[in-house]
């Protein structure tokens, strides 16, 4: 019987003095299986052949290193190379048996440079210096050059666990050696600090480093000599080092707002003083702690805060938006096992919290299926799975999650453990089922099911169920909400019933995108309570109050109830929570009133706009905590709107601000560095958060120049005026060494390719000289923020998207493009309802300018973006053919013959003309679908949108002459033609 202690060795080949020795074929082939190494021939006695042995154990060693090679994280080898060197101490001169522990030192060097974070390699680095130390190996100290070696590691790469925990546990050591004074602990203490701060600078999102750090700060707090390495330090010391930490990791919140370790370590550091001091913690300090949970635990703060705020509010029912546990736009993190467990961890924690208690309260999760949570108190009493997956425009729900497929089904699901220990449950239904309480029937149907023709809480209507919930991640475009509100109002207008619908609301993580709001509460047709559409508060709570027999009274109707009568029964779970109050306490209540009708709440289109631009952009610079936007302002039109975009982002601001939202003052004061910032107006927000530069040339004009100048003047925004012509020579020069040749514009003699690549150069430039001010522009100012750099901001629009009608890499591309989506005859009405609504005389003269990229020489007369020989179609054209392309998905033949009924009346255009118009846009499109593979990223807006991300999936490689396409339209403009000829000829 083998003993279980007993040392791994090869179980093949013949003994030699003792020894299992030689090549294994079983080894060679699965090297990982524990079998191969099986604990086996133990040694005899040592044999006084030393140079014999020496040899064999060499041999034993050299065998295994291809192995190692190959795999450096196989226990087994590492297991085998240390019983064969324990076999040297056992056999060979403690000097002989030294040197082949030194080259096995230097080998796991090797190792280590090969991947300098193998725990395997740094364990068994360890082990050796541990037995080179020994008196057994003729050893000592190795501590200072093992520390040495961390350094040297460290230094190859920050992010390297093992090698800050082996500097960890090698101060200790080097201090007792040392004899170390209380002033040389303390100057280590410090070097030691300084040397994670500074890799923390570089790699903030490491966790290595947050470890390191934390068992720094460790020894501050303790005066125990076994736990500090500077146990005699002053408190004064002590408070000083806290507060230098503090300070500095505070910095690094600013720069870094979504590094959960930065937060996880302020919590942990704010009470050190208290600790220090041995005081409790002051109220300011709780206030800090409570922010920083906020910040770090996210969605589950909003959560339980929108928990608290509908309890206040009298509230026993509270839902919200779709997936609002990991938050909707998590994409492809969907797919991953963490984020349904930190998901099931996060409803633990919610439904643990006090504030939970006799409330129903609906969750949105993923759980290996998509569906929502009904909870009561410390109960889950059903999840209900979507039916419907949204799979077009925006969304690719089922490339993450599985419909449910089985209506009026359920199965049962096992809950996970954290769940199991919270409330005592081992499974719940799962399926399309209701909840009924003692006084009604609740449902649930989720965003995209609402859209379908038989939706959900239709059947669930005719089965009885009187309130309908809908957690929905509906994204935000122009005049999309009236589409969305009618369906609503309309189900229950047909049905009767209560329609609970909870929006998601702002930016996601997923920022091609945002979410609109407009929660509502509607009872048999009539609104009871609308959020918001564009809010920047991160929780908004909407409440009502019914009397559920309105909905009775409602139904009553023959038709109604024949149809209620026919329907298939619905899987019930009962609940005992009762939702219903008696009509004296509603008489008695200070806070509960009945809620009556109220008139549906749509903005302006352009109002819309305005508001859907300033939250996105808001939302954008804050939580990427950038110091603010930098902007090419051309004079034009199109960077003209991108500029105001921001102005109404300041407004909107401003009057959050005076409204008494916090968060937001909290997050300016944060994004400028301001800790005592309280604007007064708009344009003192614009001064801090938007630097402008009109970037001239040559070809510039001076009409350009002051209408930029004047704007920037009146939005209060830093504004430069430049000259890149030096930019555009030495590039030029560049060409002219490598080609020997000097391109020309046309005016001048050039050819169409000469006279392109000029305007490009300078188009090009821009966009460079553009991030190089962005990146230096708080540096130069000496803000508050200095070393930050802004944000760069597109100001291309979406039918030079569409046409191609755009340089790659010019100033097109950036970090966000806030006009991506928007057609330039919306922005000529945005720029028409801001002069009315804000009073901004100043803006006619951009609508009125004749639009022009000025990267001619002014000697080839006036330029015209919008002209045909230009562009070769009208803004207007363009917006026509992206709305029949993408919303209507026509191709050039079904586009054609629409045209030619729409264009009918249309002066100077008949069919061949209709024909050449739309040949013209998509042999342009084709030719240009390219430029769509590199677009800025924009907010969505429009239903045309042609971003090449998500919304439109189109190839970019095209045979760009459309030729079946072209043939088929030009003999049907043909026998068109001739009927029109022959029509003429009979009149």
């Amino acid at each position: 019987m083998e003993s279980p202690n007993s040392l791994p060795t090869l179980t093949t080949s013949p003994s030699t003095a003792g020894f299992s020795s030689s090549s294994s074929h079983e080894t060679q082939c699965s090297p990982e299986s524990p079998p191969t190494w099986k604990p086996g021939t133990t040694v005899d006695k040592p044999t006084a052949a030393h140079n014999q042995d020496l040899e064999i154990l060499k041999t034993e060693l050299l065998f295994t290193i291809p192995l190692l090679m190959n795999h450096p994280k196989c226990y087994w080898i590492w297991d085998h190379r240390v019983w064969a060197l324990e076999q040297t101490i056992k056999r060979l001169p403690a000097k002989m048996a030294r040197a082949i522990w030194e080259e096995e030192l230097a080998l796991d060097s090797k190792m280590l440079l090969r991947d300098c974070r193998n725990f395997h390699a740094w364990g068994y680095r360890q082990k050796l210096t541990e037995r080179l130390e020994s008196s057994e190996l003729l050893g000592s100290s190795m501590a200072q050059a093992e520390f040495s070696y961390t350094t040297e590691k460290i230094n190859t790469d920050l992010s390297n666990f093992s090698a800050w925990h082996r500097r960890a546990t090698l101060i200790p050591r080097i201090l007792i050696e040392r004899a170390a004074t209380s002033e040389d602990r303390k100057n280590l203490f410090n070097q030691e600090l300084e040397l994670v701060h500074n890799a923390l600078n570089v790699g903030p999102e490491d966790q290595s480093l947050w470890y390191y750090h934390q068992f720094l700060m460790s020894n501050v707090i303790s005066s125990d000599p076994n736990k500090s390495f500077v146990p005699s330090l002053l408190s004064e010391d002590a408070n000083a080092i806290v507060d230098e930490v503090l300070e500095f990791i505070q910095d690094l919140a600013e720069d870094y707002t979504d590094i959960k370790w930065i937060y996880e370590a302020l919590l942990e550091y704010i009470p050190y003083k208290s600790k220090i001091q041995g005081r409790a913690l002051l109220s300011e300090e709780k206030v800090e702690l409570a922010g920083l949970i906020g910040k770090l635990e996210g969605n589950k703060a909003r959560i339980l805060d929108s928990i608290r705020l509908a309890k206040e509010k009298g509230a026993l029912l509270r839902t919200g938006p779709e997936l609002e546990v990991p938050g909707y736009g998590c994409l492809d993190h969907h797919l991953e096992g963490d984020t349904f467990l930190h998901s099931w961890e996060v409803v633990a924690e919610i439904i643990s919290d006090p504030i939970c208690k006799d409330m129903l309260i609906d969750l949105g999760l993923g759980v290996r299926h998509r569906n929502v949570q009904v909870i009561l108190d410390i109960l889950i009493f059903l999840i209900r799975p979507k039916m419907s997956l949204a799979n077009d425009g925006l969304y690719r729900e089922t490339r993450h999650f599985t419909a449910w497929v089985k209506p009026r089904t359920t199965e049962k699901y096992y809950l996970e453990t954290i769940i199991r220990d919270v409330t005592g449950q081992t499974s719940v239904p799962i399926g399309d089922v209701v909840l009924s309480t003692p006084d009604t029937a609740i449902g649930c149907e989720t965003c995209e099911e609402l859209f379908t023709p038989l939706n959900p809480s239709t059947y669930m209507g005719l089965n009885g169920v009187e309130i309908v919930l809908n957690s929905s991640a509906s994204h935000a475009e122009l005049r999309k909400l009236e589409t969305r509100l009618n369906l609503i109002t309309n189900s229950t207008r047909k049905l009767g019933g209560v329609y609970v619908y909870a929006n998601a609301s702002g930016v996601d993580g997923d920022a091609r995108m945002m979410f609109d709001g407009s929660s509502m509460v509607i009872c048999n047709g009539g609104v009871l309570a609308q959020s918001d559409q564009y809010s920047l508060r991160p929780v908004d709570v909407i409440t009502a109050t019914i009397d559920i027999e309105e909905v009775r009274s409602f139904r009553a109707n023959c038709s109604r109830n024949v149809q209620g009568a026919e329907q298939p029964d619905i899987p019930r779970v009962e609940c005992d929570l009762k939702l219903a109050r008696h009509a004296d306490e509603i008489y008695l209540s200070d806070e509960l009133h009945k809620t009556h009708s109220q008139a549906l709440r749509l903005l302006d289109p352009m109002e819309e706009m305005h508001m859907a631009e300033a939250v996105y952009l808001w939302q954008y610079l804050s939580r990427t905590n950038s110091p603010g936007y930098f902007l090419a302002l051309s004079g034009g039109l199109d960077s003209a709107t991108v500029a105001l975009f921001v102005y109404g982002m300041a407004k909107v601001v401003l009057k959050s601000i005076q409204n008494g939202e916090t968060v937001t003052l909290e997050d300016l004061r944060r994004v400028t560095g301001e800790p005592d910032f309280m604007p007064t107006t708009a344009q003192e927000i614009m001064s801090r958060v938007l630097h402008t530069c009109y970037m001239g040339t040559e070809h510039s004009s001076d009409e350009t120049r002051l209408r930029a100048r004047h704007l920037a003047e009146t939005i209060g925004c830093i504004h430069s005026e430049i000259k890149i012509d030096n930019a555009v020579a030495a590039h030029e020069e560049i060409i002219h060494q490598a080609l020997d040749f000097k391109p020309k514009f046309s005016v001048h003699g050039g050819s169409r390719a000469e006279n392109l690549a000029k305007q490009n150069i300078q188009a090009r430039n821009r966009m460079i000289v553009a991030y190089e001010l962005a990146a230096l522009s708080t540096t130069s100012r000496n803000t508050k923020r200095a070393g930050a750099s802004m944000l760069v901001l597109s100001s291309a629009n979406v039918d030079e998207a569409l046409r191609g009608y755009l340089t790659k890499y010019d100033c097109s591309s950036a970090d966000i493009s806030p006009l991506g989506s928007v057609s330039k005859n919306d922005a000529k009405d945005f720029l028409r309802w801001v002069q009315k609504t804000w009073e901004m005389p100043l803006v006619s003269s951009f609508i009125e300018a004749t639009p022009s990229a000025e990267l001619l020489p002014l000697s080839a007369g006036v330029q015209s973006d919008e002209s045909e020989g230009e562009m070769g179609l009208t803004y207007a054209e363009l917006s026509i053919f992206g709305i029949m392309r993408n919303v209507h998905r026509l191709g050039p033949w079904s586009c054609y013959l629409r045209l030619l009924s729409e264009w009918k009346e249309r002066p100077g255009f008949g069919p061949r003309e209709i024909a050449a118009r739309v040949l013209r846009f998509y042999r342009f499109y084709a030719m240009n679908r390219h430029k769509a593979t590199v677009l800025t990223p924009s907010i969505h807006l429009s239903s045309y949108n042609p971003d090449d991300n998500r919304h439109d999936l189109r190839p970019f490689l095209y045979v760009v002459a459309w030729p079946w396409q072209a043939a088929k339209i030009e003999a049907h403009v043909k026998e068109l033609e001739e009927k029109i000829a022959a029509k003429k000829m009979a009149e």
